[in-house]
């Protein structure tokens, strides 16, 4: 079956547009039926690529309501950006959960953060609940790729008992721990950013309190991002 672009129905992720002089597309991937489904509004991919592009790795956490009616479509309507330490390879959010009377009506539906290299998969040490999802941005040569991940419940089982002394190598993963799930940009839904509520350049501590406003993409700059970062000396 093919769509109205000419394309396979179980290519469905793939979107290709113009934004920033760059193209950004999904992931080709099969995608399976009867999953969530999450629509991202083009105006969050937008902001979070121009900050990544201008600032090196951004992260974050999403949350959203359901389509009314139809409860496995998620609709990302926040990009929750916490005060981060961020290094080469990983970062580091508060203990704290986010605070702000908005999110306490939407799902907190997975998390976000971008590269500037392509992985086909994520490492073991990357997923944490078995319905929350992982946005990966890679950014490479003149495109720009956008993957969601769900771990499977095979995986979280293998997680869950998983002794201690099983470790694998954090540079190995394994394909049936996770599966790609249907991300859908749309230009109609709106996006809002959740930003930290301050005024200046923050010291992180791991159980540091912060509370967080709404704003805009468009009023969000990478000035006031930059201010909520700290950069790691290291990257133990």
């Amino acid at each position: 079956m093919e769509t109205h672009d000419g394309s396979s129905k179980d290519d469905q992720s793939c979107h290709k547009h113009k934004s920033l002089g760059r193209n950004y597309r999904g992931l080709c991937a099969r995608v399976k039926e009867k999953r969530y489904r999450y629509l991202m509004p083009t105006n969050l991919i937008e902001k979070v690529l121009s900050l990544s592009e201008e600032l090196g790795p951004v992260s974050g956490y999403l949350y959203g309501p359901s389509s009314v009616g139809q409860f496995s479509v998620k609709e990302i309507s926040h990009v929750v950006l916490p005060p981060l330490q961020i290094a080469a390879n990983h970062g580091r959010f508060p203990l704290a959960i986010p605070k702000n009377k908005i999110l306490h009506h939407l799902e907190p539906l997975g998390w976000l953060y971008t590269m500037h290299n392509r992985f086909q998969g994520l490492s073991n040490q990357r997923w944490e609940k078995e319905r929350s999802i992982v946005v990966q941005c890679n950014i490479f040569a003149m495109t720009w790729s956008i993957t969601a991940y769900k771990l499977t419940l095979r995986g979280y089982e293998w997680e869950h008992d998983k002794k201690v002394t099983e470790k694998a190598s954090p540079n190995v993963f394994y394909p049936w721990k996770y599966e790609v799930v249907r991300m859908e940009q749309h230009d109609n839904l709106p996006g809002f950013l959740m930003v930290p509520d301050i005024s200046m350049k923050v010291k992180h501590r791991p159980n540091m309190e912060y509370q967080m406003k709404q704003v805009t993409p468009l009023e969000y700059s990478s000035e006031d991002y930059v201010a909520t970062r700290e950069w790691l000396r290291n990257t133990d």
